[in-house]
């Protein structure tokens, strides 16, 4: 299976260097309270198999391994039998060529195996630089009152589907995406 597919049907591959958290006793990542996993790929790919890369070992809830992806983006796992975690969508965000920034892409699954399904957790504006368009070096999106960046709770249902709702604190009204190294972006789609 490809890393997810947009709604518009754009197959997103794994990268190298890819990593997923599992639940593992509640806590963040920087408390090695995840099992965190990381790709080792030559070429970007609709498959992809993950290599453990710390010591700690994932653990069900309820039956079930949680995943977070990106790693990065995880904040905090809920305590058995919650089902839950927090993840954070940065305001500012970066890309190298066309598509979007892979902190910002986040995911959530859940599975019974060792075999996983992301579903997005964050909406996506879609834009298209073409040769003729002007010379552009951000795009923002804001909103009145609406959260475009924050953190995000994910609660994964009994049908190991998950649900969204936005932290009320630390929420931005407006994201922005750059070019890395400040530049014009490049023709291409970005998200």
């Amino acid at each position: 299976d490809f890393k997810t597919t947009t709604p518009d049907g754009v197959n997103v591959k794994w990268e190298n260097g890819d990593r997923i958290a599992l639940y593992a006793q509640g806590g963040t990542e920087e408390d090695s309270m995840s099992a965190v996993y990381q790709t080792s790929l030559v070429v970007p790919s609709s498959e992809a198999a993950f290599t453990l890369i710390n010591d700690v070992q994932p653990q069900k809830q309820e039956g079930v391994y949680l995943a977070a992806c990106p790693a990065s983006a995880l904040t905090a796992w809920g305590n058995s039998p919650d089902r839950k975690c927090t993840m954070e969508l940065p305001a500012n965000q970066k890309v190298s060529a066309p598509g979007w920034d892979n902190s910002a892409s986040l995911m959530a699954a859940a599975s019974a195996t060792d075999e996983f399904v992301f579903s997005h957790c964050v909406a996506y504006v879609k834009f298209t630089i073409t040769e003729e368009s002007p010379s552009i070096v951000s795009f923002s999106a804001a909103s009145g009152n609406e959260a475009m960046a924050s953190g995000v709770n994910v609660t994964y249902a009994e049908d190991n589907t998950i649900s969204v709702t936005p932290l009320q604190d630390n929420q931005a009204t407006k994201a922005t995406l750059a070019m890395e190294d400040g530049g014009a972006f490049v023709p291409g789609t970005y998200y």
